[in-house]
């Protein structure tokens, strides 16, 4: 008689929680314990120290912590990983969305929730991390920008940019060979307001210089005139 097999284990994804409320701390666990890893971290501090530890596959942060501005937590994240980030937070005005964008959230969940909305909203940012993970290498000619490793190399040369210069880029390399407008990629780091397209086109200017053999006659980073750029 043939033995059964032992059913194939699943690895459970790993998440980690930053909040100053213990009581919301509790209620994330019962809701999500059951099917994540959990890590907690009562403070921004604690938090960064760790998703460099942990490396959780997605991260759930307050902006509201006792020590640190929650904002600044997510864009000292940003600034070294690409993990799937939601703001979770009492905060629900439009501009309090918009600025937890700006600094690099994927997604935003007011409070209070319920059980299955939470459910679901994790859901749904691990499976646009998935969508992520198929493609984290991009490649043009002597280009090649890692999604995941933030690393970004023109033949054997690799080079360093700005957390700024990257997320443009990036931008450019998910939306590799269709023209963006200018307002698009201000989306990413700024407000489309008084002084912002300078900071674009300064941007530009500074990654042609490092990306380009020739940047006054670019072969990556195309202008389209009177509209904004294009990743070649």
């Amino acid at each position: 008689m043939k033995s059964k097999s032992a059913p194939a284990t699943v690895e459970r994804k790993q998440l980690l929680v930053v909040d100053g409320d213990p009581a919301i701390r509790r209620l994330v666990q019962h809701i999500l314990g059951s099917r994540f890893n959990l890590s907690m971290a009562a403070t921004g501090r604690e938090g960064l120290a760790a998703a460099a530890v942990v490396q959780p596959d997605a991260i759930l942060l307050d902006v509201e912590l006792p020590d640190l501005d929650g904002l600044e937590v997510i864009r000292q994240i940003r600034g070294r990983s690409e993990v799937s980030l939601m703001v979770v937070s009492e905060q629900n005005r439009e501009r309090d969305r918009v600025a937890a964008f700006e600094a690099g959230a994927d997604a935003y969940l007011a409070k209070p929730f319920g059980d299955n909305e939470l459910r679901a909203q994790v859901d749904a940012l691990l499976r646009r991390n998935r969508k992520s993970e198929t493609s984290p290498v991009f490649m043009s000619a002597d280009l090649r920008v890692d999604l995941w490793q933030r690393r970004v190399a023109v033949g054997n040369r690799e080079v360093s940019l700005t957390p700024t210069e990257f997320e443009i880029l990036r931008y450019l390399v998910v939306h590799a060979g269709k023209a963006v407008s200018q307002r698009e990629i201000l989306g990413v780091k700024w407000r489309d307001r008084a002084g912002t397209r300078h900071l674009l086109r300064v941007n530009i200017c500074n990654l042609r210089q490092k990306l380009e053999g020739d940047p006054s006659h670019p072969r990556h980073i195309l202008t389209e005139p009177g509209f904004g750029y294009r990743l070649r």
